[in-house]
């Protein structure tokens, strides 16, 4: 009983994190975040990742 009440107040599981959208200039892409490598900010946040084939 007071296992189940207490799972009713757990809170519902996050969808988790899949693309990142990314532009240089007028140019956006979608980055799968398991290819990014790191975060770094230059002038404003910016994000590394591996080079991949065209998706």
């Amino acid at each position: 009983m007071l296992a189940q009440r207490l799972a009713a107040l757990a809170p519902a599981p996050r969808e988790t994190l899949q693309w990142i959208k990314a532009s240089i200039g007028s140019v956006v892409r979608l980055i799968p975040i398991e290819d990014v490598l790191y975060f770094m900010p230059t002038t404003g946040t910016g994000a590394r990742s591996r080079p991949t084939a065209k998706r």
